[in-house]
């Protein structure tokens, strides 16, 4: 086990993902053709996560707080890394689908084909909205060159 405050840890890891979250934002551009552009959601994220960040940071440690954490935070920070960086390369689906099969399957343990099933339906949602209903110009899929 870690001997560092999981409380006071989790805070510094979300303020890092705030960061990783806004320099996405920026390559994504924040306004295209007179419309709201894919970073504007890349960028409200990494703001909210940033004023969590601050909020935990702050907190003071709690007398009872287990002083070490097990392999399921380190898990999770890892896959949501993988995910963030392989927004750009994958599109906004495929990545989405395996993090969110990922994400059920190893920290959860659901089904396999449930997690499948759940995070194609919630990706499929979410393309849904924001490509068709919002009309921002967001990559579904991998650009072949």
């Amino acid at each position: 086990m870690l001997t560092l405050r999981t409380g006071r840890l989790a805070a510094w890891v979300l303020g890092a993902l705030a960061l990783v979250f806004c320099a996405a934002s920026w390559k994504l551009g924040y306004w295209i053709k007179g419309a709201p552009g894919p970073g504007l959601l890349p960028l409200g994220t990494s703001l909210l996560l940033a004023v969590c960040a601050a909020f935990l940071v702050r907190a003071p440690g709690l007398p009872d707080e287990d002083p070490g954490f097990g392999k399921a935070p380190l898990m999770a920070f890892a896959l949501l890394c993988a995910y963030g960086l392989s927004l750009p390369w994958g599109g906004v689906v495929l990545p989405s689908v395996v993090f969110g099969t990922l994400w059920m399957r190893l920290l959860h343990k659901r089904p396999v084909l449930a997690s499948i099933a759940v995070s194609a339906l919630v990706s499929g949602v979410g393309a849904m909205l924001f490509k068709g209903m919002l009309r921002i110009p967001l990559p579904l899929w991998p650009a072949i060159s």
